[in-house]
This record gives structure tokens, C-alpha cells and sequence, in this order.
């Protein structure tokens, strides 16, 4: 049995779900490891995975994600000042945590949809509607 290599289309789902890791937390390799077996069915090494530059890319994005988070935060004492300024600031602080969890659902929904097609299901089979109940 030859070596199992990613595809292209492995690349991208792997970089997907990086991508929607939430940035409260920081992401290592090890965990894109634990990604790419569950999406794949196989463990890589870390060079293997960094040789992707989706990856990579989704990974450094992580990365300064959490960084930026981790500086603003101890800047997100919003001076005592008008309270339409207090008001939308908290909303765009709302805003981002919402595009976050956002993205961590597309990057669930993208795994999902993958590991059921690695099991046999098409998507036309998934997209057909429930049968009605009495």
C-alpha cells in the first residue's frame, strides 16, 4: 500500500477548519495534526502540513488572530467619554465575537460534510428534506 498524500481538496478543508478555530485560543501544530486526522483518517507531519501554503496560511492567520485579540484586550477599557462611543464599541466587539463563532460553524459544517462523504454519503442524499411526521 502506497503512501496516503492530501489532496488538494483535503488542503482546503483542513485550512477551512483552521481557519475557524476560534482566536480565544492558540492554535499549535498538534491540533492541526488532530485536525488532519479527522479529516483525512491520517496523522501528517508537521513539515508535511506546513508544505501546504493553505495551511500555512490559515495557521499564521490563527496565529495573529489570537495575538491581536490578546493586545486589544488589555486595551478594551473604553474610556469614560460619550456613551454612543462606549455603545458602539461594544457592538463591534459583539460584531467580531459573532463573525468568529461564524466562522468556527463553516469550518464545523465543512468538516462534517467531508467526513460524511469520506463515509459514503453524496450530498444530494444529505440535502433531501425530512419526511413529514403524523
Amino acid at each position: 500500500m502506497g503512501t496516503l498524500r492530501l489532496s488538494s481538496e483535503h488542503v482546503a478543508t483542513i485550512a477551512a477548519v483552521v481557519r475557524g478555530e476560534p482566536d480565544d485560543e492558540l492554535i499549535n501544530w498538534e491540533k492541526i495534526r488532530e485536525i488532519s486526522k479527522s479529516v483525512v483518517g491520517k496523522h501528517f507531519t508537521r513539515q508535511t502540513l506546513q508544505s501546504h501554503e493553505p495551511i500555512k496560511s490559515a495557521y499564521n492567520d490563527r496565529v495573529a488572530a489570537f495575538r491581536k485579540r490578546k493586545r486589544t484586550k488589555r486595551k478594551e477599557v473604553v474610556k469614560l467619554g460619550d456613551p454612543k462611543d462606549r455603545r458602539i464599541a461594544s457592538l463591534e466587539q459583539e460584531i467580531e465575537a459573532l463573525r468568529s463563532k461564524l466562522n468556527a460553524y463553516d469550518a464545523r459544517f465543512v468538516l462534517i460534510l467531508e467526513n460524511t462523504k469520506r463515509l459514503g454519503f453524496q450530498r444530494e442524499e444529505l440535502a433531501r428534506a425530512l419526511p413529514a411526521t403524523s
